[in-house]
């Protein structure tokens, strides 16, 4: 049996052994990992956050889960999401989301891998597809509200159980390579 614990940011494998650890991404992610196989666990502070992750992951805890469309903002029949889809959540309070890591989504989350994401025209809600932050191609640039100000930073990377905002000008896509 196997356990999973971040490391420097990073998914380890660790046979036989139960690991929780927690530790913070750049000041703004807490995470804490689960005691079973596959289950990374972000907590995202009260209020709204921008969420996405590996597929199958839950949002369970969020009072409001809400998509972008080109009709605007419509509410999420289901609490699971698929790689590369961003959502607006809403937590009440302090909340874990559970993303799921099945051991594809683990050997793929290792450094160098890659997601191709679908871009509509226009602004795009891209949610990170990996166990580890995502990095944007050279050049691309994706805008992140910061809960803790409520402001937006430009970044070139997404960060772990989250989503960016990426604009393009045509149909296309973007890709994303595990940190």
């Amino acid at each position: 049996m196997n356990y999973v614990c971040l490391r420097r940011a990073r998914v380890v494998m660790l046979p036989m052994l139960v690991v929780c650890c927690s530790i913070a991404l750049r000041g703004k992610t807490a995470l804490a990992v689960s005691s079973h196989v596959g289950a990374l666990q972000p907590t995202y502070p009260p209020g709204w956050s921008m969420v996405g992750g590996p597929a199958g992951s839950e949002f369970n805890a969020a009072a409001l889960l809400e998509v972008y469309t080109p009709k605007g903002y419509e509410a999420m029949a289901s609490r699971t999401v698929n790689p590369c889809e961003g959502f607006w959540a809403f937590f009440a309070t302090a909340s874990e989301a559970y993303l799921n890591l099945s051991a594809e989504e683990l050997a793929a989350s290792q450094s160098g891998h890659t997601y191709s994401c679908s871009l509509g025209a226009g602004w795009n809600l891209v949610g990170n597809p990996f166990a580890d932050v995502a990095q944007l191609p050279p050049g691309e640039v994706g805008y992140w509200r910061d809960p803790s100000n409520a402001g937006y930073e430009v970044r070139s990377d997404v960060p772990l159980g989250g989503a960016v905002w990426i604009y393009s000008s045509t149909v296309s896509a973007v890709t994303l390579t595990a940190a």
